[in-house]
């Protein structure tokens, strides 16, 4: 968990609404400083579904306004697009000019000297799912009414400036409709939001109107599931497999945060998924359901593993040099995952590291394209997701296997996560490629400098996969670019025998 628990932020940002309120409080809380929180009031009506009004108090600092900058189609003006009507006054009621910045992709010049508060008054039009979303990773980030039910982003609904404080949210809606939010409600109020961080603010789902709310508990952790009410019939195998994922996950890094997390779940025309700061985006064919789990499953169990690695916790200094890390090592540890706790069985799981394993060769022998290293390819991720994905997951299963074999089943991979979690994600740190290589060394005894810079650095190197699968008994076979994992029956009685039960969990399982 964070260093400082989301309870004491909350009663700092509750003294400061109470402030705001007009509610006296006692002199120990004078020193609070919650007259400089940022707060906004979210406006809804059912007559008007389409539009949203804000009204908000910012601190500004360079004389800048601005939004949430990516997420959005590369339009002119960001998500700038789809606000109108915005005014802004200085605290005393003094009009101050907002200047939408030409070429500024959501961001206004407001002449006001550093530290002044602003209140600000604008309408958003949620009209963004008129738009297409395939350039920046599809619809799964991008507001959207189904069904019903508003699938909100929050990067659509606020201005801000770079005062990164604690800050609360009023949400006022029709009587009618459900919320579903991963902000922690204030004590006493039941429309008022403790939100931590400016991370958490912008880059979260908000879930409002007519759909499913279902919510379950790991430990300190409670996740409230907003379904589309097409997908109603499987709300509860959804929670079974965010419960039984949970609890793995929690095994790997030693716990599950102290955290409200929402999970929201609608029907589309594609596949697909998104995570935010404490909640994910995901999108689903409702034709897919039904069928083999591993159609819908895999995109939850991803999504679900950002919250440690990506989105909340382990986080990059340079996001672009690690995202080979966060979405590679996610998309391994989401299909292991799947394995070790019986939600897929051995061979759907030998067809998941076949594809990751193709996906890595493919983007490795792309003539006459350029080569691009790992950590270059997270430059333009969406260019280049299949090499992102594959050939960061393919990365991964050779460390895992490897760091086995060399410490003679003692540790894996699961041990480099846990360590970077105590090392990055409990002291609120962003790392780098260079603590990746030391957790790893650390946890094998050996050093990986020559691995990292041939396979994830360099972009000459292709890593032969076959000696690591040998490692527990697995033998790849490749036809051009198409694998084929089998396991060899005369390893099972062996030492790899032992490794292999390991690796997937197999000896908890009896």
């Amino acid at each position: 968990m964070k260093s400082e628990s989301v309870f004491r932020v909350a009663k700092a940002i509750l003294l400061s609404a109470m402030l705001a309120l007009g509610i006296s409080l006692p002199a120990s809380a004078s020193g609070e400083d919650a007259q400089d929180q940022s707060h906004y009031q979210l406006s809804f009506d059912a007559d008007t579904p389409r539009q949203v009004r804000v009204e908000g108090q910012v601190t500004v600092i360079g004389q800048r306004l601005r939004m949430f900058l990516y997420g959005q189609p590369f339009l002119e003006n960001g998500w700038a697009t789809w606000v109108e009507d915005l005014q802004a006054s200085t605290t005393d009621g003094t009009p101050v000019e907002a200047r939408l910045r030409e070429g500024g992709w959501g961001s206004w010049d407001i002449d006001v000297p550093d530290g002044t508060r602003v209140n600000l008054s604008y309408t958003v039009n949620l009209t963004q799912d008129e738009y297409d979303w395939d350039s920046v990773g599809g619809q799964d980030g991008r507001p959207t009414w189904s069904n019903g039910a508003f699938y909100g982003v929050t990067r659509a609904f606020f201005i801000y400036s770079d005062h990164d404080e604690q800050m609360t949210v009023q949400i006022d809606r029709p009587d009618s409709w459900r919320m579903a939010s991963p902000w922690l409600r204030l004590p006493g109020a039941d429309n008022l939001y403790a939100v931590p961080n400016l991370d958490s603010l912008v880059s979260n789902a908000l879930v409002l109107g007519d759909f499913d709310l279902l919510s379950t508990e790991n430990g300190p952790m409670r996740i409230e599931l907003a379904l589309d009410r097409q997908l109603s019939e499987y709300g509860e195998e959804f929670l079974e497999v965010l419960d039984t994922l949970l609890d793995e996950y929690a095994r790997i890094y030693g716990e599950t945060p102290d955290t409200n997390y929402v999970v929201a779940i609608r029907a589309a025309d594609e596949h697909d998924g998104e995570a935010f700061y404490s909640s994910f985006n995901m999108v689903i064919m409702p034709e897919q359901l039904g069928g083999p789990r591993i159609a819908w499953a895999g995109v939850l169990g991803h999504e679900l593993f950002h919250l440690w690695n990506g989105a909340n916790f382990l986080r990059g200094e340079d996001k672009s040099a690690v995202e080979w890390f966060t979405e590679g090592f996610t998309e391994y540890y989401s299909s292991l995952s799947l394995m070790r706790t019986g939600l897929i069985d051995q061979a759907t799981y030998f067809r998941k590291l076949e594809y990751y394993l193709a996906r890595y060769f493919i983007t490795t022998h792309r003539w006459p394209e350029e080569r691009l290293s790992l950590v270059e390819a997270g430059q333009d991720k969406q260019h280049n997701w299949l090499f992102v994905y594959g050939g960061g997951s393919t990365m991964a299963l050779a460390l895992d296997l490897d760091i086995r074999q060399r410490t003679q089943g003692a540790r894996g991979l699961d041990d480099v996560m846990h360590l970077l979690m105590d090392r990055f994600g409990r002291m609120d740190r962003t790392l780098a490629v260079r603590d990746i290589l030391d957790a790893v060394n650390e946890i094998s005894g050996a050093d990986y400098t020559d691995f990292f810079d041939a396979y994830i650095r360099g972009s000459e190197a292709f890593l032969d996969i076959a000696p690591y699968l040998a490692h527990v008994g697995v033998r790849s076979d490749r036809s051009s670019e198409e694998y084929y994992l089998t396991r060899s029956p005369a390893s099972m009685d062996t030492p790899s025998g032992e490794l292999f039960d390991q690796w997937l969990g197999l000896e908890r399982a009896e």
